[in-house]
């Protein structure tokens, strides 16, 4: 019998996609990370777009940033680990919010993902790590960020 790890991904999406496609996404990133599971340990993938953990989450005042670290420290209240162990952000450019929490969680130091994502087959999207992120059009709030790629995940 293996023992059950449950990854807790956040996913960063931008806030005008559609549900469905924000659907897809979770369900690619919930496959990708089942296959990665061996005789020795099971992953259980927990999936949570960021827009839920907005709405649930954030009190009107609030600065950002204190948002994202509470959401990037929060632990499941039922197995007292944290519930965030990587970011998924699925596009090569990104918004201003969006590229603090890239920023952010490579502080934590947790995993940051992206998946360009076509369909829910883990063969139809290239996952590769992020390293960082930088402005290249900051005025620009929803897409003036590009994500600096690492090897494979």
């Amino acid at each position: 019998m293996s023992k059950r790890h449950i990854v807790g991904v956040l996913l960063a999406t931008p806030k005008a996609w559609p549900d469905a496609r924000v659907k897809l996404v979770g369900a690619f990133m919930k496959r990708w990370i089942s296959d990665r599971s061996t005789d020795a340990v099971t992953l259980v993938p927990n999936v949570i777009p960021a827009s839920l953990e907005w709405s649930k989450h954030y009190q009107s005042g609030m600065p950002i940033e204190e948002w994202i670290d509470a959401t990037l420290d929060r632990k499941s209240p039922a197995l007292g680990t944290h519930r965030y162990h990587m970011v998924l952000v699925p596009g090569r450019t990104c918004g201003r919010i969006t590229a603090v929490i890239v920023a952010k969680a490579l502080a934590h130091p947790k995993l940051v993902v992206r998946a360009l994502v076509k369909s829910e087959k883990t063969d139809a999207a290239e996952v590769r790590a992020v390293t960082g992120v930088t402005a290249h059009d900051p005025e620009d709030w929803t897409a003036g960020w590009t994500l600096q790629l690492g090897e494979p995940a």
